[in-house]
Formats: structure tokens, sequence, C-alpha cells
């Protein structure tokens, strides 16, 4: 296999506690032909200098420092500054398998759908401070043209699972930092996964390459901004693709309300609670009215638990990410609920009538 360049991008701010472990993870890919940009966001510790102190003994590695501005703008400079055809990125708080790059590159180059993947993705193992996984319950991705899908089940669920052609990224416009300038930055990744999702297939490695750290402070465990920012990008997607019909959007809006929904109640933010059930049940009525008698008011505590951490006493039994094959054990995979199955099912035949006509689209431009 002719090994194009792939560049990793890695955003970082204030990131010292974290980042060596990460540059260590890139380091060790076994793909042979990268570089990689850390991307220094106007770090106050000594992020800066732990990555020039890697940078000056591996050529491959450039420390590039910027003001502080968001982690879309810091991605954005990166995929200006990458020459590779493909760009991975990678937060400076996660880890990834050595074969990660390696197997999304192959995978890159298998057409899907009739056509060549413009990205590629891949499952995660959710870790604490201590690289322990601490969630072996994973759902299966899906491949090909998955507009409707992903909207409906945001397959990816971090940051550093994407690898993209460079030309798909700059004809993009890259990351959008407008969500973090109106106080609900976090979904950022969404946004850009759907932004390709709409027009190209995407390919998907069925095996846990990355580990996605999960830590009190970090921007994934500011619930209400999460849950405001993902209804937000979904919402904003929908509008853009006025293709996908109604009875599809009401299913995609019933997803994401259900997943905002308890994050805001643990969070007692009762005025987007509120909002948030008034569009269930404008859209999903009788899910509105399952949530809310079935779950709301019989089962509070179980919401409460839904994001809880681990307790300490647990942690020490816990398989670190490094002593885990990449290959999902069966006792791993989450199985669907029938409901979910269905509704997956269905949008997969939505994903391929719109993914015909697009392709017609593109081809004709062409």
């Amino acid at each position: 296999m002719n090994e194009h360049l792939c560049t990793i991008v890695i955003p970082a701010y204030n990131a010292g506690v974290w980042i060596e472990r990460t540059l260590e993870s890139a380091a060790k890919q076994t793909y042979s032909n990268l570089e990689v940009l850390v991307i220094d966001d106007g770090s106050k510790d000594n992020t800066r200098e732990l990555a020039e102190s890697i940078s000056k003994v591996d050529r491959r590695f450039r420390v590039i420092s910027i003001p502080n501005g968001g982690v879309a703008n810091a991605r954005n400079i990166g995929i200006r500054e990458a020459r590779g055809v493909y760009i991975a990125f990678l937060d400076a708080d996660d880890l990834w398998h050595p074969d990660k790059i390696k197997l999304q590159v192959e995978a890159m180059q298998q057409r899907i759908d009739g056509a060549l993947p413009a990205a590629c993705y891949t499952l995660t193992r959710n870790i604490d401070v201590r690289d322990r996984v601490v969630n072996r319950v994973i759902s299966q991705g899906e491949s090909g043209y998955i507009l409707a899908r992903h909207l409906c089940f945001k397959f990816v669920g971090n940051g550093s699972s994407v690898l993209v052609c460079r030309d798909v990224a700059l004809e993009l416009g890259g990351y959008d930092p407008s969500w973090a300038t109106r106080g609900i930055g976090g979904c950022e990744d969404l946004d850009f996964e759907l932004k390709i999702a709409a027009i190209y297939p995407v390919v998907c490695v069925q095996h846990a390459l990355v580990g996605y750290r999960t830590s009190p402070g970090n921007m994934s465990s500011n619930n209400v901004m999460m849950a405001l920012g993902g209804f937000g990008v979904i919402e904003s997607h929908l509008k853009a693709n006025p293709q996908i019909p109604r009875w599809a959007a009401r299913l995609i809006y019933g997803s994401v309300l259900g997943w905002s929904l308890p994050m805001l109640i643990r969070e007692r933010s009762w005025a987007d609670v509120l909002e948030h059930l008034r569009l269930l049940f404008i859209n999903r009525p009788r899910q509105a009215v399952a949530f809310l008698f079935g779950k709301l008011i019989n089962q509070p505590k179980r919401l409460m638990r839904l994001f809880r951490e681990k307790t300490p006493e647990n942690i020490g039994v816990l398989p670190l990410f490094t002593e885990l094959r990449p290959e999902i054990d069966p006792t791993e995979w989450n199985i669907r609920p029938l409901r979910d199955r269905e509704i997956l099912k269905i949008l997969a035949e939505l994903d391929a009538r719109l993914w015909k006509a697009n392709r017609g689209k593109i081809e004709s431009e062409a």
C-alpha cells in the first residue's frame, strides 16, 4: 500500500496533566508516514514545554503556539498547516491504539456505496484519569452514506476518532467556532461529522481504537452545554437538509431529546428541561408521555445514575486501555433495543435513497 502522508492534529489547552501520554500514543502509531501538529491554544501551564521536548527528539512533531481561540479554531489552523493527504484529530487528553491510523487509511482505500469514503471513524472505549476503561459496552458503527442514521444515533461520539481527507476538510470550511461563542461549544465534532455525512459516504473501522477520557472539568463533563449544543447541532442540520422527510425528522428529534433530557435533569436545568419536553411533545408525543410518566416520575434515581462516575472503590479492578485488544469481545457489544433496530433499518433505507439522489447531483456537477 502506498502510504500517503497523514497529519495528526492535536489541539491542546492547559493539557499538561495528560499530553505526554497522548503524544506517546501518537508517536507509537504503526503507520509510518506521519506528521504531528500540536496546536498549543494559548496554554498557561507547561503544555507547550512538554510538546516541544518531544518535538526536539522526534522530527515528525511540530508545535504551533497561538493565542487562545478555542478548540475549533485550533483544529482549523491544524487543517490549514497540514501537509498530509489525510488528517486525523486527537484531543490532548485521549489515547489511541497503535494501529489506529494504519487501519483507518486501509479502510479509506475501499470503495463503499460505489465511491471512496471521505472520512473514517472508529469505535471507542471510555477511560478515566488513570487510563482505565470505565465502560466496555460498545455500539456498532455504520458505514456508507449515513446522514439520517448519524443524525439519529450520533455514531462517533468524540473528537479523537475521525480521519478525513484534507481536501474535504478544506472544502467544508473545517470546524465551526461559532458554537463556542454562543456558549454551547463541545459539539463542534458532531457538526463537522454531519457536514461530511451530508455529502459523502464514510466508513467505520469496527475496532475500539480510541480511549476517550472523561474527567471532571473537561468539556464533555459540562452536561448542560453538551445537551444544548448537541440539540442545536442536530436542529441546524435538519434545517440545512430539507430533503430529510418530516417523519424521519420526528424520529431524529425524539432521539436527540431523549439523549439531552437526562443530562439537563441531572443538572437541574429546569427551564431547559421544560423546553426540551415541550419539543418532545410536539415531535414525539407518545415518547414524551412515556418519558414523563415512566422515567421522570417513577424512576428519578435511575435518571440521576445515568452519568454518575465510577466509584473510587471500583477503579482498581478496571483494565488499562493499553491492556485491551482493539477487537471487540462478543460480551462488549451493545444489543440495541428492538425499536432502535427498527428505526436504524428504516433510516438506512432512507439514506440509500438520499445517496442515490446526492450521488447523481455530484456526478452531474463534476
